[in-house]
């Protein structure tokens, strides 16, 4: 199991809502105002890309300076 520190976690809570927001925006909206078809790889890329960034926040909230 993941064991998060109190700053970890509270990085984790306020990035959630906003990834939440943003998935809704570009795959419900976008899909509506877009003249190219839907690309799952462009998808994929910008999860992993989330995912990349995401890690390195938690990572550096745990950092002890």
């Amino acid at each position: 199991m993941l064991r998060l520190k109190a700053k970890q976690r509270a990085v984790l809570v306020a990035i959630l809502p906003e990834l939440a927001n943003l998935g809704v925006a570009g795959l419900v909206f976008g899909q509506g105002i877009g003249d190219r078809a839907f690309s799952w790889s462009l998808v994929a890329l910008a999860g992993a890309l989330w995912l990349l960034f995401v890690s390195i926040a938690i990572y550096l909230a745990g950092v002890k300076s």
